[in-house]
Order: C-alpha cells, then sequence, then structure tokens
C-alpha cells in the first residue's frame, strides 16, 4: 500500500494559524490583565512556553504522522501525535464524498475531503485542492458505476 502524506503548505498553514492564536493570547492578557500584577507575566510566560510546544513540536509530529491511503477496496487514514489512530473504510461501503472549500482556499490551494459511510466518515484535512478533487472524482465514479449495476 502506498501511503500519502499532505502538503507541505498545510504545516505552514497550521503554523501560521499558531501564530494568529498566539498573537490573540497576548493581545487578550495585554486589556485584560494590568501589566503591573505578577499574574499577567505568568500568564505571558505560559502563553509563550505553550506557543513553543504547540508550534515547534505537536504540530510538525501531527504533520509528519498524517497520512491517507486509497486502496482498490479500502481507504485508510493514520495520524496523530498523543493517541495514533488508524481508520479504515471499505471503499464499496462508501456513500457520498464531498470536497469541502473555504474562502481561501483559491490563495491556499487546499481543501478538506469528507468521506461518509452508513454510521462512519472520514476526514482527511488540509488536502491539495486538485488531489481533493481527484479522489473525490474517482470515489463518486465508483459510487455511479455501483449505482448502475444495481
Amino acid at each position: 500500500m502506498n501511503f500519502h502524506s499532505l502538503p507541505k503548505r498545510s504545516l505552514v498553514i497550521w503554523e501560521v494559524l499558531a501564530v494568529v492564536l498566539f498573537g490573540a493570547g497576548i493581545f487578550a492578557a495585554w486589556v485584560l490583565i494590568p501589566q503591573s500584577f505578577l499574574i499577567w507575566y505568568a500568564v505571558i510566560w505560559l502563553l509563550g512556553a505553550l506557543f513553543i510546544l504547540v508550534a515547534f513540536l505537536y504540530l510538525p509530529l501531527l504533520y509528519l504522522s498524517f497520512s491517507y491511503c486509497l486502496s482498490d477496496t479500502d481507504i485508510i487514514v493514520k495520524g496523530g501525535v498523543v493517541f495514533y489512530k488508524m481508520r479504515f473504510l471499505k471503499r464499496d461501503k462508501v456513500s457520498f464524498v464531498s470536497v469541502y472549500n473555504t474562502p481561501l482556499t483559491p490563495f491556499l490551494k487546499v481543501s478538506m475531503l469528507l468521506i461518509t459511510a452508513p454510521g462512519a466518515h472520514l476526514v482527511i484535512p488540509f488536502l491539495a485542492q486538485d488531489e481533493a478533487d481527484r479522489i473525490a472524482d474517482a470515489l463518486n465514479r465508483r459510487l455511479s458505476s455501483h449505482d448502475n449495476d444495481h
């Protein structure tokens, strides 16, 4: 089986989001907590340590661990840092495939692929837009040919 990983721009997007959230946390601490209090410094240090852990440890490990595979019979998505999960979905059980685009999709060129089956769904986030469309088309073609057979 050939596992594929997410594009590198997904890690960059996650890192940019971490910087934005860290900046929002610093701004909220600056506005809500008087700077003369010791608690303000503790909050700033805590936010800084949390940012370092998330941006330089958790997000790169999550990016490296996440992969997906589309075989002839199964769709497999695996990944996770603290809790590593491997999710399987039989291709013949797929009932619906969606590609979600945001207003930023034309600029970022990433989409989210949602594959739904009775009682289950698989999500592949931050997938390259053309790859998400290609996978969705392949799965939808299989769905329409399966519907024509029955």
